[in-house]
């Protein structure tokens, strides 16, 4: 559950300052599996949440937006997860706070259902918020090329550095991708992405915030502007919507050029909204051509 706090004046270290207070469902994983569902995709989501409020608001969300949700665990020995941030009257973040433990200490249930569902997906996608030893399990249920991973963040990233082989797609940014290949900060954006390749992860999808994202494999490459946006409402949960979309046109068979436009309007659609997940996603939404998007193939 994402807890987002926003001033509505200049706030001051130590002082109380009137303000606003949204609750929303959130987490990487979860919001990956809204938007597919949202785009047309047959989604089941495995997780945990605790007994508590959060955990009953986060699965009726999940339900109302189409995803199966028959593997999400009820845990009573930790609370939903949470992440809480403070905004000032700019949008500049000021302090966050992620309630983690349940998954730090989280074992997923890999039963015979879930196995099966597993080993017959076309796409198994999981986070690094998962603790690696899940990670590892999963991934070893999951048949050939169908694993797609999300870093979450340059720390979680490394979680992930013993599957990189098994991956069929790995969204990441900058930081992480430098965390996980051990490359200079100074590396450029090709040379990271090559680092990847070279570590077995068949294609990247490097986010670039406001300059955009790329697409690659071992033989293409494929540059995409950034989504022209009226009005930026919020960030959050942006680059779930960008990995959902060009993960949804993959699975529909479209080409790489397509696959990266729907991931970019996906993204749009969550720049607009004050939720992680848009609710205006959907499969028609996607064959919007007017989105001012520039591709370059090298």
């Amino acid at each position: 559950m994402d807890l987002l706090a926003a001033a509505d004046s200049h706030a001051l270290a130590g002082d109380s300052t009137p303000g606003t207070l949204r609750q929303i469902a959130g987490g990487v994983g979860r919001n990956i599996a809204e938007n597919l569902a949202r785009l047309g995709i047959q989604t089941s989501l495995a997780s945990s949440v605790g007994d508590d409020s959060f955990g009953l608001l986060s699965m009726a969300q999940a339900q109302s937006a189409g995803i199966e949700i028959s593997d999400v665990q009820v845990s009573r020995q930790f609370p939903t997860a949470s992440y809480t941030a403070v905004h000032n009257s700019d949008g500049e973040l000021l302090v966050a706070v992620s309630d983690m433990r349940m998954f730090d200490q989280w074992d997923i249930d890999l039963h015979d259902g879930l196995q099966k569902k597993i080993q017959q997906a076309d796409a198994v996608v999981i986070d690094a918020n998962l603790p690696e030893p899940v990670i590892n399990k999963i991934v070893q249920s999951c048949k050939p090329h169908s694993v797609v991973a999300d870093t979450v963040s340059s720390k979680k990233s490394k979680r992930l550095g013993a599957v990189l082989a098994s991956l069929a797609l790995l969204k990441v940014n900058r930081l992480e991708a430098c965390a996980l290949t051990n490359c200079e900060s100074s590396t450029s954006d090709n040379e990271l992405i090559q680092a990847l390749l070279q570590r077995g992860v068949r294609q990247v999808l490097l986010t670039k915030g406001v300059e955009g994202a790329t697409l690659a494999g071992n033989e293409f490459s494929i540059d995409m502007a950034a989504p022209q946006v009226s009005k930026v409402v919020s960030t959050n949960g942006a680059g779930d919507a960008l990995l959902s979309g060009v993960l949804a046109a993959q699975l529909y068979g479209f080409d790489k050029n397509e696959q990266l436009r729907w991931g970019m309007l996906a993204a749009a659609h969550s720049l607009g909204v004050d939720s992680a997940c848009a609710d205006s996603l959907n499969y028609d939404a996607m064959k919007d051509k007017t989105d001012g998007i520039n591709i370059t193939n090298e």
